[in-house]
């Protein structure tokens, strides 16, 4: 029941979606709060009524499961019985009613005012479509090891662009350049959240990205992104005119993502793990580009 709620999960997403109407704000000089806030409840709610039809969809298929298995209710089981079981999943459907109207009213608002182009529309079916195969089966991405990475693009990217195109009807290169420095940052965060629960989830023998490539190999995968991920921008500044009154300010998560890789790269060569440490330093890390970037943006 948490997990639709979960904060930081919604609070990317408020990040996200601010970043692409602060893009617009510093290309352009303006916003309509009016539809930023519309566009903010279609995302809240959207997200909100996927997860539960995930907790939905989990409960149908790897929930019973494995409470059949564990507790032989297939051989202990009597008539009736199953509806015991069965009957909470749909709970999750009834309280995602109140929010799919939402999603809907939402829409509507927007279409009715002339903001939802072609562009931000196509976001959103996208949205609809990732997190649609990431709730139900037979993809079920949410239960995969590609979760991460579809989570991560859509969380990020799809819902930056949807707050950069209600606001105006082209996808400004400062929301793509962001946006992958984000994603890979927001990857790199799962990785290594990922090592703590390693052994865990193969003993639970849990779908992971990390415990499919491996937990030498996500250190490597780990390493690779924080650097990317600084140096994109970089790039950027030198060829693409990035400007550099944004990069400057990100130099400061810079310093928090070598402590990063420092501590990852101690780990890796067998040093006491702090983990609560590692933890902090990576939210930081993340939450700290984010908000250099936003601030960045509006108070230019």
């Amino acid at each position: 029941m948490r997990k639709p709620l979960d904060l930081h999960h919604n609070l990317q997403l408020l990040l996200s979606y601010s970043l692409g109407a602060a893009v617009v704000s510093y290309a352009h000089g303006r916003v309509d709060w009016g539809i930023f806030f519309l566009g903010l409840l279609v995302i809240f709610s959207l997200s909100i009524v996927m997860r539960l039809v995930e907790q939905y969809f989990f409960m149908e298929t790897d929930l019973l499961s494995r409470m059949e298995e564990l507790l032989k209710l297939n051989e202990a089981r009597k008539p009736g019985d199953g509806l015991v079981i069965d009957r909470p999943k749909y709970l999750f459907l009834v309280l995602a009613l109140p929010f799919l109207l939402a999603f809907f009213l939402g829409l509507w608002l927007l279409f009715r005012t002339g903001a939802m182009n072609g562009g931000a529309f196509a976001m959103v079916l996208m949205i609809v479509l990732l997190t649609g195969l990431a709730s139900k089966p037979p993809l079920h991405l949410a239960q995969t090891k590609y979760r991460d990475l579809v989570d991560s693009f859509s969380t990020i990217m799809l819902t930056a662009g949807f707050g950069n195109l209600l606001q105006f009807d082209t996808y400004i290169d400062l929301s793509i350049i962001l946006g992958v420095s984000l994603v890979l940052l927001l990857i790199a965060l799962r990785v290594m959240l990922g090592l703590e629960t390693y052994d865990e989830d193969e003993r639970m023998e849990r779908d992971t990205l990390l415990n499919t490539i491996g937990w030498e190999r996500g250190m490597q995968v780990h390493n690779l992104f924080l650097l990317v991920a600084f140096f994109l921008p970089a790039l950027a500044l030198v060829v693409f005119n990035f400007p550099w009154e944004l990069f400057w300010p990100l130099l400061l998560a810079f310093f928090s993502a070598i402590l990063q890789l420092v501590q990852m790269v101690r780990t890796r060569n067998g040093a006491p793990v702090n983990w609560r440490s590692m933890r902090f330093n990576a939210y930081a890390t993340f939450y700290l580009f984010f908000y250099l970037a936003l601030i960045t943006l509006v108070i230019r």
